[in-house]
């Protein structure tokens, strides 16, 4: 991107019905506002506004777009095939960045996410639109999960109680439940049977699975959210970002005469932070040099979340590795055999 090229800037503030655009053009010094219906009406709406404004879609054009999920999704698919300069940004960034601000409304928040795109064009980060495979199986994920979410709700207290109820009381909710929990396990099979179908036709995404389940603590759902949320990893160039992204990363708190201390901030992929957390319970339970790791911490005096987390970001560490080398992990045991083996044969 050129920012000195950029002649027009449009800032997009987004709702479930409709959306507030402001558009600031340097070259006419005008400024436009209106507001459209978030369908695909309103998306035919905005294109004949910013024709009748002579906003061109091209490359002289930055369009900055507040992240809301799937309401964006209208508009980040139009201006995606439209060859503009198109920015998806926190709405907690363009907050924080406006500092004391009083009153708030669906047109001035337009004008702030524009301002907000004019004072740091030069520190935007340009969105890249991902490919269909992986919104698809990110889409998959999200929906098995929330199956499994509304099979516990239903599950957890029928167990608890169970043993405390009628016979006739648990037969009959055992029969009824009974149809739900098996029609949930159809459903995720059937999701999982449409992930594996994608990821024998997506052959980098299926390398990636490939070498990430390769690691002892990573399965295969912990794999595919971990290529799903980072884009093939190309949204974390190192792993610090990564564990900055899967909230395993600590960050020093100091000021003045108070000592320091480090935190794990509580902006990060609550469902990368998760799939960590169990694999880093499952590693601690198994016999391997993470456990010894997870004790030693634990026997130095430090906290057992603490430890836990280190194992998590140990976790992290060798996914990127791996990535980055484009090959399958190594065991420290075979390492050091190969080590072992040089220094007999007079190698090293």
């Amino acid at each position: 991107m050129r920012p000195k090229l950029v002649q027009n800037f449009v800032g997009i503030d987004v709702s479930k019905k409709w959306f507030n655009v402001y558009i600031v053009q340097k070259v006419a010094s005008r400024h436009t506002h209106f507001q459209c219906a978030n369908t695909p009406e309103g998306i035919i709406e905005l294109n004949k506004h910013l024709k009748s404004s002579r906003v061109s879609l091209s490359k002289l054009t930055i369009v900055t777009i507040e992240h809301t999920g799937p309401y964006s999704k209208l508009l980040i698919n139009f201006f995606s095939t439209h060859g503009v300069l198109l920015c998806v940004e926190m709405g907690v960034r363009i907050k924080r960045s406006l500092g004391t601000a009083k009153g708030k409304s669906d047109d001035i928040d337009a004008k702030r996410i524009t301002e907000y795109s004019i004072r740091h064009l030069d520190k935007l980060i340009l969105h890249e639109r991902k490919p269909r495979s992986l919104e698809t199986v990110k889409t998959l994920l999200k929906n098995r999960s929330r199956l499994l979410k509304a099979k516990a709700i239903v599950e957890t207290p029928f167990k608890e109680l169970q043993n405390f109820s009628f016979e006739t009381e648990n037969k009959f909710f055992h029969s009824i439940n009974g149809r739900f929990y098996k029609s949930v396990d159809e459903a995720c099979d059937r999701i999982m049977s449409e992930i594996k179908r994608i990821l024998n036709e997506d052959e980098r995404m299926k390398n990636q699975v490939h070498l990430l389940i390769g690691i002892p603590g990573i399965g295969l759902h912990t794999a595919l959210a971990l290529v799903c949320y980072t884009n093939y990893f190309t949204t974390c160039s190192n792993s610090g970002q990564l564990a900055s992204y899967c909230g395993c990363a600590p960050f020093s708190y100091s000021s003045g005469l108070k000592a320091p201390q480090s935190h794990i901030h509580k902006m990060s992929n609550k469902v990368l932070k998760g799939h960590l957390h169990l694999a880093a319970l499952a590693l601690i339970n198994s016999s391997n040099e993470l456990k010894d790791y997870y004790e030693r911490k634990v026997s130095e005096g430090k906290p057992k979340r603490l430890a836990l987390n280190n194992v998590g970001h140990k976790l992290v560490l060798r996914a990127m590795a791996v990535i980055k080398r484009n090959s399958r992990y190594v065991p420290v045991e075979v390492l050091r055999k190969r080590v072992d083996m040089l220094q007999l044969t007079g190698m090293s």
